[in-house]
């Protein structure tokens, strides 16, 4: 049996042919032709492992394949698990199943059962962390966008974005949720586009939302707002709980009603206003919950968490209603033409210090193979701190000043009398980095190489060239007209490894000089303007670094 289907029909087979017989030769999109079985294509233990083209006729949309096949598992992906081995897979009764794995040299498995009645229990084998059970209906899944113009409230609840968006924890807390627990606002319908002043292009502030229709022992509510980013990973914009069962809505920009939690795009309490990056539209669900007592729980330092909160209320939720709201960036010069939030005014009396808040930073991720240093503005941000680890990630906070002027300087591991590395071996290079504000590498950055080698790839008899670095590379006013752009690499092509992953560099792209493998030290430089952006506090650092650059 084929083991997948390519979007244009044809059947995907694994390293031999559908009878068992050795593979015969491959074309140009990684298939062949067959009297026996017809056109497939095979999988390969070498890129690009699957098809690297159709052989059939495809209809183009938007970048995609279209129509694109659509299906929904019974339940929504869970958090991924790193290093977790499949070991196992039986069949232990009838249409019950079996899949052991290993984490950390632990034991565990996931039983699930496919019932007459329309429902799948699954039993969780936790190892020392114990057993959990959930029950899932085919009744309640959710179907992906393609919405016909009329939908019941059926149709609705079936509508919203895959479940594997909902944190996990809320999966049996939904199941079980019936009721007349309705939730609205009146700056957005359901469905609807946010308006710009409660998004990170305005003024950021929460909307007003407003509920009906409470449960009968209703002690208390809490909310939470979430979104599923293009990797599939969840990120909380609002965490809000014991909110009085007196209380039927929250004003704008909402103060003082509940406990606020931790949201992870800005890792503080309250609202964090959506402000993705790229086109197209990305949605963001608000979830009600109404509960039959206040929450106990003990919240971590710094803030309770959306995780924390939904273990909490697991047991004590009556209701929950949602909201789907929509927001659309076209792109970033859309984005710059928004009227922009106004700067709070600086603190205290005229002419008095302001210093900078840590909400003033932003977060930014580099991975370098295999060493880099970054300044900002000609001052010294970023080391990394591992000599040559290829494949580490650093992760600090900057503090930004527009227009921003991002100079880096990264080494691949390379013997500077021959070029290569360990021993005899060439060695390939790559850099990505991404900034909260959105700053991502790509080919619109600036690069040299001032050490080649070994040049013409001759390791017999290696030559390397060495140009001399520019004193004043790292400054704001260096003249980088003449050199030329960056190349991007896939990332199939730099092969990052674990670290990568784990750190969030959606958008950016993996860059190099024109040569990934001979060209050992590099130089990106880049200025990122912010029209209307202004400096909101007054102090100056008395530590100046612009001058300390390693020789």
């Amino acid at each position: 049996m084929p083991i997948a289907y390519a979007f244009d029909g044809y059947p995907l087979y694994g390293l031999a042919e559908p009878d068992g017989s050795a593979l015969k030769p491959l074309d140009s999109c990684h298939g062949h032709d067959d009297t026996k079985f017809g056109y497939h294509y095979h999988a390969s233990v070498k890129y690009p492992y699957v098809n690297r083209g159709f052989h059939g006729t495809v209809v183009e949309a938007n970048g995609q394949v279209d129509p694109q096949p659509v299906a929904g598992g019974v339940r929504g992906a869970g958090t991924p698990l790193r290093g977790a081995k499949i070991t196992s897979f039986e069949v232990t009764a009838a249409s019950t199943f079996k899949l052991g794995y290993e984490l950390n040299g632990e034991k565990r498995a996931i039983v699930y059962s496919v019932n007459a009645d329309g429902t799948y229990p699954f039993e969780y084998q936790n190892g020392k962390e114990g057993v959990t059970r959930e029950t899932f209906s085919a009744s309640k899944q959710r179907r992906p966008e393609g919405r016909p113009p009329q939908r019941s409230e059926q149709e609705r609840e079936r509508e919203r974005p895959p479940s594997r968006d909902v944190p996990s924890k809320t999966m049996d807390i939904a199941a079980t949720n019936e009721g007349t627990l309705k939730l609205s606002s009146t700056v957005v319908a359901e469905d609807g586009a946010l308006p710009i002043e409660f998004t990170g292009d305005g003024a950021g502030i929460s909307p007003p939302i407003s509920w009906t229709g409470a449960p009968s022992g209703t002690k208390s509510y809490a909310l939470i707002m979430h979104h599923l980013d293009p990797e599939g990973q969840t990120k909380i914009y609002w965490t809000l709980y014991n909110i009085p069962a007196n209380c039927s809505g929250l004003e704008k920009n909402s103060k003082g009603v509940g406990l606020a939690g931790k949201n992870t795009i800005h890792n503080n309490n309250g609202y964090a206003p959506p402000h993705s990056k790229g086109p197209g539209k990305k949605s963001y669900i608000i979830s009600l919950y109404a509960l039959s007592a206040a929450p106990q729980f003990v919240a971590p330092a710094g803030g309770a968490t959306a995780e924390t909160l939904l273990a909490a209320i697991k047991d004590i939720t009556l209701a929950r209603a949602d909201l789907q709201v929509n927001y659309t960036r076209v792109n970033e010069s859309a984005a710059e033409k928004a009227p922009a939030p106004k700067p709070s005014p600086p603190q205290g009396a005229a002419g008095a210090t302001v210093k900078p808040a840590m909400a003033d930073t932003i977060k930014v991720n580099v991975y370098a193979d295999n060493w880099f240093m970054m300044y900002l503005n000609g001052k010294l941000a970023a080391v990394d701190s591992i000599d040559f680890l290829p494949h580490n990630v650093v992760t600090v906070d900057v503090l930004p000043e527009y227009p921003l002027t991002i100079a880096i300087l990264a080494k691949d591991n390379a013997d500077s009398k021959t070029g290569m590395e360990y021993g005899n071996h060439i060695g390939d290079a790559g850099f990505i980095i991404k900034f909260a504000d959105g700053t991502v590498s790509n080919a619109s950055w600036k690069a040299k190489s001032f050490f080649k080698g070994p040049l013409n790839r001759d390791t017999a008899n290696p030559i390397v060239e060495h140009t001399a670095i520019p004193e004043n590379w790292n400054s704001v006013n260096f003249d980088d007209s003449k050199w030329p752009q960056t190349v991007e690499y896939t990332e199939q092509r730099v092969n990052p490894k674990e670290a990568f992953f784990k750190a969030d560099f959606t958008g950016a792209k993996f860059i190099w000089t024109a040569d990934l493998d001979l060209d050992n030290t590099v130089i990106f430089r880049t200025r990122i303007e912010k029209p209307g952006w202004k400096k909101t506090w007054t102090t100056h650092p008395d530590l100046d670094v612009s001058s300390d650059m390693p020789k």
